[in-house]
């Protein structure tokens, strides 16, 4: 039976309210802490690599990777988290770029593109 929480938490502990999430120190200790009782489809993991970890089991550092029960519970069934970029995060910078040149396409089909410089093509 849920137990109906009115306001939200404010703990003062360093530590996840949900232990489920992790972070756990690879995919196969993850997988084998979270027996089928534990898991739903939503689930999200950490693994954390490269880390230093204390006694107590907190780490210090290292990469967090995250992953998802997706689409059932089962093992086969935590899966990386893909982030797909942006649009501003694939726009090139000025380091990028030596020159700026806006023609059309009819212009940009009798050249060869070089690699640094930036192609604006007007209709």
């Amino acid at each position: 039976m849920a137990i109906d929480i009115i306001t939200g938490f404010n703990s003062s502990s360093r530590e996840s309210l949900d232990k489920r999430s992790g972070p756990y120190a690879s995919l196969a200790a993850a997988k084998s802490a979270l027996d089928s009782n534990s898991r739903f489809v939503g689930l999200k993991v950490l693994v954390v690599d490269n880390a230093t970890q204390d006694t107590a089991g907190n780490f210090t550092g290292g990469d967090l990777t995250e992953y998802v029960f997706e689409g059932g519970i089962a093992d086969a069934n935590l899966v990386e988290v893909v982030t797909l970029k942006s649009d501003l995060d694939l726009k090139p910078s000025s380091t990028d770029i030596d020159n700026i040149v806006t023609l059309d396409q009819a212009a940009y089909n009798l050249l060869t593109p070089d690699s640094r410089t930036l192609y604006i093509i007007t209709a």
